[in-house]
């Protein structure tokens, strides 16, 4: 993909991946399933304050996901990121992927495992972890299906795998995930994998 993508991308990937201390390869095949790298058009170019939960921009990260990005840094007194945050642009490559990477991060250290940082923000980390937890009111993406044929768990399934695809061992929907535990319905479902081998990659002509 470092062959075949615009050098903005790569280079904004690469910086995003070092700051952030994300696997590169997984972040870019991640945020291409995302937004294509404007590829096909139709982004969604702000941040939507009406409706915070429609994802945006190269990164197809929700305003709300994002509002929690400034958030977490006032948290932590980290005043100079949130004035970084606030002139952020969704289709800006480096700002995109910087918010995107800084956001892996942190379901990272949430979830301790990539491939499950990778799910969860496919998923919502708050959707993904009561329904980790076994939460009754969070619908069970396993069993989420669609009139027009939508498949929720293969969506996920098929996210995740995306994002490893030529790094190491290709995850499998039985070991890579944080396990759920509170009925035998979930046992099947995802699994704890507190880290994963990430070996450098050849470069590759495919797409990230």
């Amino acid at each position: 993909w470092r062959q075949t993508k615009s050098p903005e991308y790569v280079h904004a990937l690469d910086r995003a991946a070092q700051r952030h201390d994300v696997p590169t390869d997984m972040l870019a095949r991640q945020m291409y399933q995302e937004g294509k790298f404007s590829e096909r058009g139709g982004l969604r170019a702000d941040w939507d304050r009406t409706r915070k939960t429609l994802p945006v921009g190269l990164a197809q990260m929700t305003t709300q996901t994002f509002d929690e990005l400034a958030q977490r840094a006032a948290l932590r007194g980290d005043i100079e990121r949130v004035k970084e945050l606030r002139g952020f642009s969704p289709m800006n490559p480096d700002h995109a992927f910087d918010a995107a990477a800084e956001h892996m991060a942190y379901l990272y250290r949430r979830l301790g495992s990539w491939p499950a940082a990778v799910a969860a923000y496919n998923y919502s980390l708050p959707y993904f972890e009561k329904w980790l937890h076994g939460d009754a009111d969070v619908s069970d993406p396993i069993t989420m299906k669609g009139a027009n044929g939508y498949d929720k768990w293969k969506e996920i399934t098929n996210y995740v795998s995306n994002a490893f695809r030529n790094i190491g061992p290709t995850p499998q929907t039985g070991d890579i995930y944080a396990r759920r535990t509170s009925t035998s319905q979930f046992e099947r479902g995802f699994k704890v994998a507190k880290s994963i081998e990430l070996p450098a990659l050849h470069n590759t002509k495919e797409n990230p």
